[in-house]
């Protein structure tokens, strides 16, 4: 596959003994070679090199090499033929993955670079997600986890009407740090229409631009980027009294 010919130089594997060509070597070089020949010089003396290699894998990636290892030898071949199913990764078979992880990062061989785990409308999740959440975020080798929620306070589900803020358990509240958001203006509103208006490439007047940007602040900005869309039903220039129509359509609960 590498094509190596006399006068070629090239460097071994000694672990895996893949044979790779590096180019020509300049003493070999003709008149007549072409210039797209990378040319080197002659190594001299004992030539010692080292390589790294740096690959990236996940846990998951670990988890499922280690669930179905694959042999040589003639059972492993039966099995993977015969049971072609997915194993089950146990909670045995994570904390061994976890304890050749630490191995490797205790010998230098290896830096976890932790992720980020972002989940939209936790509010939704019920009292069994956000245990098992408590418990992920203590492993070390849990990602950077974001919440988002838009209920200031709600009823936890899966309890026995629990309320609490966001909706989730206060023991999981004082492990996070809260960073609030202040509720759109008029004006931030208006420009964030203006530009999917202009990506859905609809006409809209001004006196509708501000009618919309008045539904948003009531019934949420969600709401209006839905009816956007069916205002291209109207092939005129948008004006307020096609938005009217339209909002008496849809009902918009914020």
């Amino acid at each position: 596959k590498q094509r190596i010919s006399l006068g070629d130089i090239v460097y071994i594997e000694s672990n895996s003994g893949i044979i790779k060509r590096l180019g020509k070597c300049e003493t070999h070089k003709r008149n007549y070679d072409i210039e797209a020949e990378c040319f080197i010089p002659l190594p001299k003396g004992e030539v010692l090199r080292r390589k790294e290699i740096i690959q990236e894998v996940t846990l998951h990636d670990l988890d499922i090499s280690t669930s179905k290892p694959n042999g040589n030898d003639v059972v492993s071949i039966l099995s993977q033929i015969f049971n072609p199913k997915k194993s089950e990764i146990t909670e045995k078979l994570r904390n061994e993955v976890n304890l050749n992880v630490n191995r490797y990062l205790e010998c230098g061989n290896a830096d976890v670079i932790p992720g980020v785990l972002f989940i939209d409308e936790a509010h939704m999740m019920d009292l069994e997600c956000f245990t098992f959440l408590h418990k992920a975020i203590e492993s070390p080798f849990s990602p950077l986890i974001v919440f988002s929620s838009n209920k200031l306070k709600s009823k936890i589900r899966g309890s026995k009407n629990i309320e609490n803020h966001f909706g989730m358990p206060k023991e999981l509240l004082d492990r996070l740090v809260i960073i609030p958001l202040q509720k759109n203006t008029t004006e931030i509103n208006k420009k964030i229409l203006q530009i999917r208006i202009n990506e859905e490439c609809i006409n809209v007047s001004s006196e509708a631009l501000t009618f919309l940007s008045d539904i948003a602040e009531s019934k949420g900005l969600r709401y209006v980027l839905c009816i956007l869309p069916v205002l291209k039903v109207f092939k005129t220039k948008i004006e307020r009294n096609h938005v009217e129509e339209v909002t008496s359509l849809f009902i918009g609960l914020k």
